[in-house]
């Protein structure tokens, strides 16, 4: 667990950092309309702080076909291309395959997301067309920049050529000798970055369709796509290292009181209290070194692929090696704690008289006709008689149920609000690009049940440019299909200027009821809007403001527009998706919290079955564990049972009860932890997202419960065929 735990949280809060350096990323990005590029270096070149500037020209939706190296069948794509300078074609890119660019015609560089999406890499064919004309090439290699998401969570591909080629052949005709439309700046002094931005908004006066972005905005653009899943696997990973460190001490106090007898007659020998705590402490340390550096190995492993995957889907680059300086230091933690546990009860232990000790090697044996003839009652019986030994064995069973519990949890949560976007406001399953009149034939398509527009507009905090924003409005009818995100706090925006904030905009940015919130659209116009309320919003990393249309129409007049489309009950939203576009419109599914919906779900749900899987087998352990504890002090009793003619399934029932007891404790207490410890503190390390539902349905509570009972069966019959192959005299010999 421990493992896991340290690899995904390491993996998932150092990605974005990792690929900005191996990508050598500005530190500002401007991007504005295209303009003359002796323009605009004269424009950049007088800021102050400026370390090194270089341009690009971006063409967007631009037709893409690709061709494997086996001459497979051609693929089709929208994509954005990107025309890189002479001697700056690795700039701003992190190459994974390949190599960069050399400045010969006929090369391109692919984004990752689209190598591993097509399974396309150097070597592949490549042909680029627009109304201008057409360009062909080859792949030369595959690169990661860390601005955007990877397709097909982006909606285009990024394609990468020579800028004379994506000028010459790509772009139309504007009477421009070089245009460009994106400037990458790097400054001298980062801390002086804020002043640096100031200053590029003066300078860039004139421009239009300018919209600045520094690293800190291009990390939360990054986090629109995924952040709520991050967020909660990182909060996950932490919460399971208080769990594992939980069912590390319960299993070194189990050790101890079952070595009670033991401690006493130390004791009685002449070991001093500090001497006995350090013989324990040192021979924990000692059984823990092996275990504890295969348990990290293994757990690294196994989520070290699906960590990938999903850091390959956000853009980000994992590291290098699974196994890293983290590992080591969680080794070191986990050595510690192993000495801590079994040291420190040792201490405790050591406090009680002798006398009191040595009382725990006495054994009462039980008449022979109640093993004879309960022997699951009897284990049970057992079990309990060690009231403080059953209850620690119970926390560190709990601690692991309760993770399962918590991810099972997790993941309903995820696919809930994926599937029936009703439950956070939204009656819309498709998206058709087009404004009212296209609305007009969606209504009169069969199956739809209402259609309203849709207009959204990426903005930035107009104060420090670093918090990306979306401004949405909804046309007439939207009532039927958006009923409002979930209010935490305040009003609905009724009048004209007022907004409703996400959570996590509001915490951004500090903003309050009655606050104003301004932003920078793009294009470079503000808009201000009054906070009436704020609410629980989960995609776009909580970033998302709805207003009412005059206001942002007023603001942003050329916005285009979607048609949002709510299908009748009981119709499929493929059928209608289907015939619209027979009708030859533009047809998306609503994807819900995630961009691309099922398929980057779908990465997340791997990694919580592998720790879910890897908890299971944790609690197993612990378990197994408290088995052979009770076996070993209890092995006169099993060794009566056999006399007394018990057969070795009698002597798996005698394991199966006290298990049993343990398990079925184990799964209520663990419902109890998960329900108003794990979940409340889960859904407060994320509380930019609003109070989450993560309480467990009562059908993940069944299974887990069945788990439980069946971990209890396959641990007794384990401990029993070991007990049952021991000799009777061996058994009934008295400590």
């Amino acid at each position: 667990m421990v493992g896991a735990a340290v690899t995904l949280g390491t993996a998932l809060s150092t990605g974005f950092d990792r690929a900005q350096r191996a990508a050598n990323a500005p530190d500002l990005t401007a991007r504005f309309d295209l303009i003359e590029r002796p323009e605009a270096v004269a424009r950049l070149s007088g800021l102050a702080n400026v370390r090194s500037q270089s341009f690009r020209l971006v063409i967007r939706r631009v037709g893409m076909v690709t061709f494997d190296r086996t001459g497979g069948e051609p693929r089709f794509k929208r994509a954005e291309v990107n025309g890189l300078e002479p001697g700056r074609e690795s700039d701003g890119l992190a190459i994974v395959a390949g190599r960069p660019l050399s400045g010969r015609p006929g090369e391109a560089v692919i984004e990752r997301g689209l190598a591993d999406d097509w399974g396309v890499g150097p070597g592949a064919r490549i042909g680029l067309g627009s109304e201008r004309g057409a360009w062909s090439g080859t792949v030369v290699g595959v690169s990661v920049e860390p601005d955007i998401v990877a397709f097909p969570l982006a909606s285009e591909p990024r394609i990468y050529i020579g800028y004379d080629e994506a000028r010459t052949q790509l772009l139309e005709s504007f009477g421009q000798r070089q245009p460009v439309n994106v400037a990458y700046l790097r400054v001298v002094n980062p801390a002086r970055l804020p002043e640096t931005l100031v200053q590029a908004r003066t300078a860039s006066f004139g421009l239009t369709g300018t919209t600045f972005a520094t690293r800190s905005a291009t990390r939360a653009i990054v986090n629109e796509a995924g952040g709520l899943v991050v967020a909660l696997l990182g909060a996950f990973a932490v919460i399971a290292l208080i769990a594992s460190a939980a069912m590390l001490a319960s299993t070194g106090h189990a050790r101890v009181t079952r070595d009670l007898p033991t401690i006493g007659a130390l004791r009685s020998i002449g070991f001093t209290p500090l001497g006995l705590a350090r013989s324990y402490a040192t021979e924990a340390m000692i059984a823990a070194t092996p275990a504890v550096a295969l348990g990290l190995v293994i757990g690294a492993l196994l989520v070290a692929g699906p960590t990938d995957k999903l850091l390959r889907a956000l853009n980000e680059l994992a590291p290098s090696s699974p196994i890293g300086l983290p590992h080591l230091a969680a080794f070191g933690l986990v050595i510690l704690l192993a000495a801590l546990a079994a040291g420190w009860p040792a201490l405790a232990a050591t406090r009680q008289p002798v006398a009191s000790s040595l009382a725990g090697a006495t054994r009462t044996r039980p008449r022979q006709t109640m093993i004879a003839a309960r022997p699951m009652a009897l284990g049970a019986r057992l079990a309990l008689r060690r009231p403080g030994r059953f209850l620690v064995s119970v926390l560190a069973v709990a601690a692991a149920l309760a993770t399962v519990l918590l991810l099972l949890a997790v993941g309903r949560f995820l696919l809930t609000a994926q599937r029936e976007p009703a439950a956070l406001g939204e009656r819309y399953s498709l998206l058709v690009e087009g404004g009212e009149e296209v609305a007009q034939i969606v209504r009169a398509t069969p199956g739809v049940a209402a259609a309203a527009t849709r207009y959204q507009a990426r903005a930035l905090d107009v104060f420090e440019l670093q918090e990306p924003i979306r401004i949405v409005a909804f046309g007439p009818g939207k009532e039927r299909v958006f009923a409002g995100r979930p209010l935490l706090s305040g009003r609905r925006a009724v009048a004209a200027g007022e907004t409703e904030v996400g959570a996590g905009l509001a915490q951004s940015l500090g903003l309050g009821l009655g606050g104003r919130l301004i932003a920078q659209l793009e294009g470079g116009r503000e808009i201000r809007l009054k906070v009436t309320g704020i609410v629980q919003e989960l995609s776009q990393d909580g970033r998302v403001a709805y207003t009412d249309l005059p206001t942002l129409l007023a603001a942003r007049p050329d916005l285009p527009a979607d048609t949002a489309v709510r299908t009748d009950s009981g119709v499929a939203a493929s059928t209608v998706r289907d015939a619209l576009a027979q009708q030859g419109l533009d047809v998306f599914n609503n994807t819900g919290i995630a961009p691309s919906g099922a398929p980057f779900l779908t990465t997340i749900v791997a990694l919580l079955r592998v720790v879910a899987v890897l908890n299971g087998l944790v609690c197993a352990a612990l378990v197994f564990l408290a088995l052979v504890v009770l076996a070993r002090e209890r092995s006169e009793t099993i060794g009566v049972l056999r006399t007394s003619g018990g057969s070795r399934r009698d002597v798996w029932a005698l394991l199966f009860g006290a298990a049993a007891a343990l398990v079925t404790v184990g799964v209520v207490v663990a419902y109890l932890l998960e329900r108003f410890v794990f979940a409340p503190t889960l859904s407060s390390m994320v509380e930019r997202y609003g109070i989450l539902a993560l309480t467990p349905a009562w059908v993940d509570v069944a299974v887990v419960a069945v788990a439980a009972v069946g971990i209890a069966a396959v641990t007794a019959f384990i401990t029993a065929r070991r007990y049952s192959r021991r000799q009777v005299v061996e058994l009934l010999r008295v400590a």
